[in-house]
């Protein structure tokens, strides 16, 4: 008894080190025993298998210089992914003022901030940021992002997303695999088109569902099953999944997860498996 009392907490260690060595933190050696059992795999889309570059575009075309300074010291201070694919043309003067007081983050949704002068600013779901200007009249159809100023929308945040060689190869060794899983793709984007080049891969073994909120998520993973995500957006599914690992090191110490894949390559995915 003492011998094998000895053996299990020893093999859990070199599963880690084993693992660490490629990059893979393990934090839960148990969840290596539950992989063989897994028949469906859900990935979130942007940030795990697409890259996002995303571009402002003002209402008012003379306001969008001081509306990018304003979007920029929110991209220094918070990680929410509605902003995470912003590039600007040269990097914010480090003398210049900051407007930004107070910042809150509604994962799945945006961003609400007050200012120093009092205004308040809303940035993130068309249908978040009317509810939280409490603007009146009927949303109009936008699709992308809003940013608003108390009760005044003066900007979209136009998101491109760019899907990623290696997670189309990733995506294919995965339908090649001899354990045949299942794979269901779970997006926030608001784009209706967004999935189809995914979905092109296998249409009879892949699925995707798009503009989800996070609780939307949560309520499609079924049991026994493995969930890979990057973010916020992804706390609650990857709760609920059998085996939850998260890509990449955007978001540490927010929620505990299994694995974490520390360099952001899927296809260290495969080598967890062997293991």
């Amino acid at each position: 008894p003492c011998l094998f009392a000895s053996i299990i907490p020893m093999s859990k260690q070199m599963a880690h080190l084993a693992l660490m060595k490629n990059g893979i933190s393990l934090h839960r050696a148990e969840a290596l025993w539950k992989l063989p059992e897994i028949k469906n795999i859900y990935l979130d889309k942007t940030g795990t298998l697409e890259a996002a570059e995303s571009d402002f575009v003002a209402m008012e075309p003379a306001d969008r210089a001081d509306l990018l300074v304003l979007l920029e010291e929110l991209l220094l201070k918070t990680r929410h992914p509605i902003i995470k694919g912003l590039r600007f043309e040269s990097p914010l003067n480090p003398d210049f003022p900051e407007q930004i007081e107070k910042i809150e983050e509604i994962p799945g949704e945006g961003i609400r901030a007050g200012l120093f002068d009092g205004r308040s600013l809303y940035l993130g779901r068309p249908s978040f940021v009317w509810a939280e200007a409490k603007m009146s009249g009927v949303p109009q159809d936008f699709i992308y992002p809003l940013l608003a100023i108390n009760q005044k929308i003066v900007g979209e945040v136009i998101v491109k997303t760019i899907f990623d060689q290696q997670a189309k190869d990733f995506l294919q060794l995965l339908l090649s695999s001899k354990q045949n899983f299942n794979i269901q793709i779970l997006s926030g984007d608001p784009d209706p088109q967004a999935g189809q080049s995914l979905r092109a891969l296998d249409p009879r073994r892949m699925t995707y569902l798009g503009q989800l909120t996070p609780e939307q998520k949560a309520n499609l993973v079924t049991e026994g099953s493995l969930y890979i995500g990057d973010g916020l957006n992804d706390t609650l599914a990857l709760s609920k999944a059998a085996v939850s690992c998260r890509v990449g090191s955007r978001v540490l110490g927010f929620a505990p997860v299994d694995l974490q894949l520390q360099i952001p390559d899927l296809k260290n995915i495969f080598r967890i498996f062997q293991y």
